[in-house]
């Protein structure tokens, strides 16, 4: 990205690990490479390589603009939430008019894809001059714009001074609208007296407040108490110990979580880390994700697709339905009537396996065990019930040819008892005579599954279609009994088989849903953030398990009815 860092104002010395990289908010853009240059090295200023580059997805780094800017000291980089950057840096002027500005916070703003940028803003002035010794800028997660918090070196004859803190809330373009002094008066449990030059430290947290660590170093190790300070000056305590070891030369991180990672000293070839979550001010709001709201109303939009099918489905046979109602007996009524709501439980069946990719490979994609295990229980048992569905629509067309004979000769004769039943319904009433031929007109409609696919090549490629999707929930298969707005299969099935459709959806909860709702508890137990899609995908999980009960109920009733 650019030549490493040769100081000719001392010797030509080589000082390399002198770039920063700052990420965009927005992943897709990529990130933004800052540099000091040797060619504008002095005492005054200092000039500056500012890239920014992007990233494609077969990872070629592609620099998108180029500039060279000029400060006094090393300026703080800072991602604004509308993409771009903010160069923050303090100047500190000796004039000689008490009432002018001696010190200041000054910013200036670059946009995402540009090398111009705009006059610097003023972001807080003071008559005083201060010894601005850290400046450390953040996008405020828990409120509005972002934060700086200016460290200022007191003018003080303590051994130890304590630092002042100034922390100033703007926009994105420059405009503040926060200025107030953070108190620190540190606990007593530091024993601030007794350490020889301590370090002190403060990072704002992602859900309010700030990082306050006091830091004693030695040559390997550094003793280190931890706090989060609030913007009223109180100390929340860490969970670790006071002090807690730490490694000297390791930096400390705070994940989007408040979850805080140090390196423990490393002995020899082994090291470790020490993680704690911090006290959170602010509790995180579900809502505020946009992501989450994203998820919420591609799955309000799926739900209400699902609705407007379910209603027209019930217009529609309310519509026909008004014709020869009288002669319909009440469970036919009350099956039209579930029939309705089937809708609901296929696209349930379609949202479960579009959430059970989508977890194998955005949830559980950054844990490889996860991974592994999801992607197992996804695959090894769509093969076991693919082969099951195989083996009960085989089972049905092997009982269907060896009963064909039996069942014609068996057809013969109740045709023959059922002209002689509706010549004497027939003499009895005209009219439900009629009725009656038209009912077994309808039940003749119905045709054998061999029969079904002799009748259309187009049958074979819907059969296979069936069997496909079957394979990730066996309960598919009873679209055969499905119709929508007059389109259905009309195929007869036997009981024995619809049997088999509710053991296949059994076997597939023991074995899918059971293991994949333990699999998801425990990866949202140890997740580091909860996001909408890792809370869907253990409550679908859930309900499907618990279906399990309904299913064997109806498993229940089909026996009662055999005998």
């Amino acid at each position: 990205m650019g030549p490493s860092l040769i100081d000719s104002s001392n010797n030509n010395t080589w000082r390399p690990q002198q770039s920063f990289i700052y990420p965009n908010v927005n992943n897709e853009q990529g990130f933004l490479y800052f540099a000091p240059l040797s060619s504008g090295l002095n005492d005054v200023n200092s000039n500056y390589s500012v890239t920014q580059w992007t990233i494609n997805e077969d990872g070629i780094f592609s620099k998108i603009t180029d500039m060279v800017l000029v400060f006094q000291v090393q300026p703080s980089v800072v991602s604004t939430v509308d993409g771009g950057y903010m160069f923050i840096y303090p100047n500190i002027t000796t004039s000689q008019d008490p009432y002018s500005s001696q010190s200041g916070l000054y910013a200036m703003y670059c946009g995402y894809g540009s090398n111009i940028t705009r006059e610097p803003v003023i972001l807080y002035e003071t008559i005083m001059t201060l010894d601005i010794i850290n400046l450390n800028c953040v996008i405020s997660y828990s409120e509005v714009g972002q934060i700086c918090l200016i460290t200022i070196q007191p003018n003080s004859t303590d051994p130890n001074p304590i630092p002042v803190y100034i922390q100033v809330k703007y926009l994105s373009l420059g405009s503040v609208f926060d200025v107030k002094h953070v108190y620190a008066t540190l606990p007593t449990i530091i024993g601030i007296n007794q350490l020889t030059d301590p370090q002190f430290m403060i990072t704002p947290l992602p859900f309010g407040g700030y990082f306050y660590s006091v830091v004693q170093t030695t040559n390997i190790s550094s003793d280190i108490w931890g706090f989060v300070l609030d913007e009223n000056g109180k100390f929340n305590p860490w969970n670790l110990s006071y002090p807690t070891l730490s490694d000297s030369n390791a930096s400390r991180q705070i994940l989007t979580n408040n979850t805080l990672v140090m390196l423990k000293p490393i002995v020899g070839q082994n090291w470790s880390i020490i993680t704690t979550d911090l006290y959170k001010i602010h509790e995180a709001r579900w809502y505020e994700n946009p992501v989450n709201i994203f998820e919420l109303i591609l799955t309000v939009i799926f739900f209400f697709i699902l609705t407007i099918l379910c209603i027209i489905s019930i217009y529609y046979d309310a519509k026909k339905g008004k014709e020869g109602n009288e002669g319909r007996e009440v469970n036919e009524e009350s099956e039209d009537k579930s029939n309705h709501f089937k809708i609901y439980l296929y696209g349930f069946n379609v949202l479960s396996f579009v959430l059970d990719i989508l977890f194998a490979k955005v949830e559980a994609g950054s844990v490889k065990i996860i991974f592994f295990v999801s992607v197992f229980f996804v695959t090894v048992p769509y093969v076991i019930k693919l082969g099951y569905v195989v083996y009960i629509i085989l089972s049905e067309l092997v009982r269907e040819e060896n009963s064909e004979d039996s069942d014609q000769l068996l057809g013969g004769q109740q045709d023959g008892s059922q002209g002689q039943q509706d010549g004497t319904q027939g003499q009895q009433d005209d009219t439900q005579g009629q009725q009656d031929g038209t009912q077994g007109q309808q039940q003749q409609e119905k045709v054998t599954i061999r029969k079904w696919l002799e009748d259309s090549k187009d049958h074979k490629i819907v059969l296979v279609m069936l069997i496909s999707l079957a394979g990730t929930d066996v309960g598919v298969l009873d679209i055969f009994n499905f119709q929508f707005c007059g389109y259905k299969f009309d195929i007869k099935l036997s009981k024995k088989f619809e049997r088999r459709i509710i053991i296949g959806v059994i076997i597939g909860i023991i074995i899918k849903n059971m293991p994949e709702l333990a699999v998801r508890v425990y990866f949202l137990s140890k997740a580091i953030d909860f996001s909408y899609l890792s809370i869907l995908t253990p409550l679908v999980s859930l309900i499907k398990v618990l279906s399990i009960f309904i299913n064997c109920t109806k498993l229940m009733k089909t026996k009662d009815d055999d005998s």
